[in-house]
């Protein structure tokens, strides 16, 4: 095994190969083959796949009376991560009862969108503290790898989609955990897909038995930041969801 491999087991909390390969839904046969080490290596989230998310009160989740949660965004941070914040958070206000506004003044917020020296390229993406007795913490905070190339077109290869990553990163911070892939396709699975970028069916469920189901929208259809971001979207079999025009929050 490579020391790059044994160091990212032991972070993302596998305490062997062949429990690595159960949560990812490989064959777990306790050999690092060149799938499993390709799987262990890939692009993703730098949070651990074993998570406690239970707090004192029971779940790891914000009260009803924190929403709209205030988040701040570093202005250092690329364009494309910039704008794909929105929308992201955007996203989840479509599936569960959550709420967010964006403010101006860091000291406002209680949750922070920052710039970091993670790692290196192609590793880890990025990472984000958990709301898990959130009252007793100043702010949460979801980190951005400086590292990487950061894009909003699934047409610039070599580049990483900052839409996926940050809606992969609100998800932990609305208390979900890394979904295991051995249950299915989702969004809160740890690895990076530059396909996926929406909340699935085991990501929806997660966050409706924290928080409901969302509000219904407005007559006519979604929430009109949704609709505005969706507008924006083109699909193909090849790239997955493409971000066609920038996206700016009013």
């Amino acid at each position: 095994m490579s020391a790059l491999a044994k160091r990212r087991l032991a972070r993302f909390g596998h305490t062997d190969v062949a429990s690595y390969q159960r949560f990812a839904g490989l064959e777990p046969d306790g050999v690092l083959g060149p799938i499993t080490d390709r799987s262990i290596l890939a692009p993703r989230c730098g949070c651990s796949d074993v998570l406690a998310i239970r707090d004192r009160s029971g779940q790891c989740a914000w009260k009803r009376s924190d929403f709209p949660v205030a988040y701040w965004v570093d202005s250092r941070l690329p364009r494309a991560i910039r704008e794909s914040v929105a929308p992201a958070f955007a996203l989840w206000e479509s599936v569960a009862a959550v709420s967010f506004r964006q403010v101006r003044n860091r000291t406002e917020a209680r949750w922070l969108i920052t710039p970091a020296r993670i790692d290196r390229a192609g590793g880890i993406l990025a990472d984000q503290e958990l709301p898990c007795g959130q009252e007793t913490r100043e702010a949460i905070r979801m980190r951005l790898d400086t590292h990487e190339t950061w894009t909003l077109s699934a047409g610039d290869r070599g580049r990483i989609l900052a839409l996926n990553v940050i809606a992969h990163e609100i998800g932990h911070g609305l208390g979900i955990a890394h979904i295991s892939p051995a249950k299915g396709r989702a969004l809160m699975n740890p690895t990076y897909d530059p396909r996926l970028a929406l909340p699935q069916e085991l990501d929806i469920a997660e966050a409706v038995e924290r928080y409901g189901t969302a509000a219904k929208p407005p007559a006519g259809g979604r929430p009109p930041a949704l609709l505005e971001f969706a507008a924006r979207l083109q699909w193909s079999e090849g790239t997955g969801w493409t971000l066609t025009d920038s996206f700016v929050q009013s």
